[in-house]
Parts: C-alpha cells; sequence; structure tokens
C-alpha cells in the first residue's frame, strides 16, 4: 500500500527539494534569458517531480517544455505541479532514450536545452521506505527477511520502487 493508498494526499512541491538548483539555472541560464523575450524549447529527460522544470518555466516565460518520465505516479505530481504553466508544458509517460518520439510528437526538430537528472528518484526511496515502515507494522521481522542489505529496483510496468533484501549482501 503506497502512501497515497494511505490516504496521505501528495504534493510534489511540498514532497521534494530538487537538488543543485542554483546550479542547474546557472548552466541553462543562457538558454533562459533567451526564453525571456522569444521562444525556447527545453526537453526534461528526467522530469520527476517538477522542481527543476517548474523554476526553468518561471524563469523564462516564453520557455516551451517536453517533459519525460518513466514513472506514472511522479508523472501525475508533476503535471499538477506544472498546470500553472498551461500550454508551455508537454509531458509524455517513456524513458528519456524515447526522447526522439516526444519531439516528434510535437514538431520538434530541435531543442535549446536538455535536462537529465539522472540517479534515483527519492519518490521511490520514500516508497520503499514507507513499504519497510508498513512490513514492520504488520510485524514482519526486517532482520529475518536479511533486510539488513537492500538494493533499490524499479519494475515495469507499475515502476513502484520495491525493496529487495538479502543476508549475503552485494
Amino acid at each position: 500500500m503506497t502512501m497515497q493508498q494511505q490516504g496521505q494526499e501528495r504534493n510534489a512541491a511540498d514532497l521534494h527539494i530538487p537538488v543543485l538548483m542554483k546550479e542547474t539555472l546557472a548552466a541553462l541560464q543562457p538558454v533562459l534569458d533567451a526564453g525571456r523575450d522569444r521562444p525556447v524549447r527545453i526537453l526534461d529527460g528526467t522530469l520527476g517531480m517538477a522542481g527543476h522544470s517548474s523554476a526553468m518555466l518561471q524563469a523564462a516565460p516564453q520557455a516551451e517544455l517536453c517533459a519525460l518520465d518513466r514513472d506514472e505516479e511522479a508523472l501525475e505530481l508533476a503535471r499538477r505541479r506544472l498546470e500553472p504553466f498551461g500550454g508551455r508544458v508537454h509531458t509524455y509517460h517513456c524513458r528519456y532514450s524515447q526522447f526522439e518520439e516526444a519531439l516528434d510528437d510535437l514538431g520538434w526538430d530541435k531543442v535549446d536545452a536538455v535536462l537529465l537528472d539522472i540517479g534515483v528518484s527519492s519518490l521511490q526511496l520514500d516508497e520503499a521506505e514507507f513499504e519497510l515502515i508498513q512490513r514492520a507494522r504488520r510485524g514482519e521481522c526486517l532482520y529475518k527477511c536479511g533486510m539488513e542489505r537492500y538494493h533499490l529496483e524499479v519494475k515495469a510496468p507499475t515502476h513502484k520502487a520495491v525493496l529487495f533484501g538479502s543476508a549475503g549482501g552485494r
């Protein structure tokens, strides 16, 4: 059972603080500056909960965003967060390796900037931690289950985080 299924409404801005925000915006500053005066196109291949994308769209009122994510739950949270930007945002449920299909769908032959925040999703880590707490509440023994060492796996098609234990570790 996820946190949302437990009745805790989820809001991307409350759930996640993006890392390296200043550095990301500084690296994209030339494009963001241009996006104040003319249309620019930005591809966010790892939208997550849209912290970086939201900041980019605020900084560049003429920017249009093509945003991809393979995690349906994160994508839904991100869509809600990006609603104020209306038609400037185009979201796709897919992997970043499928970016060409999304750009073709939009009729874009180029973009002015690309953001790929490659790493582990904090939403998925939170779900894994929540699952551990739920197991403990049900009386399942984490040590007996070999949970001293674990790794995260994102499973298709639900793309939920699943925590697997291994007494021997890796």
